[in-house]
Order: structure tokens, then sequence, then C-alpha cells
């Protein structure tokens, strides 16, 4: 004979992601993929020269392609990505 077993609700339930860890573990994804972003160019830029040009801006050529092209550019491709999902 087949013993027949009760499973309560509780039980079936799978451990999910909360919807709070998947918000900050995109946001942590996204401000790690604007860094390299901002790496990438023509010019070879460090990231220590990249952290310095928004910590202690001096007007050098790296910082001001820092400032003026890469850090825009890698903005407007956040906005536009977004885009999408923010308007439907």
């Amino acid at each position: 004979m087949i013993k027949a077993t009760t499973v309560s609700p509780r039980e079936l339930k799978k451990p999910q992601m909360s919807a709070l860890f998947g918000l900050v573990l995109g946001l942590c994804m996204l401000l790690i993929c604007l860094v390299y972003s901002v790496t990438l160019g023509a010019a070879e830029i460090p990231l220590g020269k990249i952290l310095t040009s928004f910590i202690a801006f001096d007007g050098s050529y790296d910082h001001l392609v820092i400032q003026t092209v890469r850090l825009p550019r890698s903005l407007i491709a956040i906005f536009v990505g977004s885009a999408p999902i923010r308007f439907g």
C-alpha cells in the first residue's frame, strides 16, 4: 500500500532572490561597465588616472578626454539603453 503525504505550500516555495538584492547587483554591474567603458578609447588611460580626474581635475589632456568625451559617451549610452525600459 502507498502512503500519501501532504506537503504544505510553505515547503514548496523555493528561495527567491529579493528585489532589493537584484537592484543592488544590477547597479553594481552598471557601475563596473561604466568605468570599463570610460577606459576604452584610442588613447590608453589607466584606471588610476580616470579616478584622479574625478577627484582632482588638473586640466591635463587625459583629464579633458575623460571629462569631455568618454564620460558623456558612456552616460548617453546608459540613458539610451534604458529608454526602452522607461518608456515601454
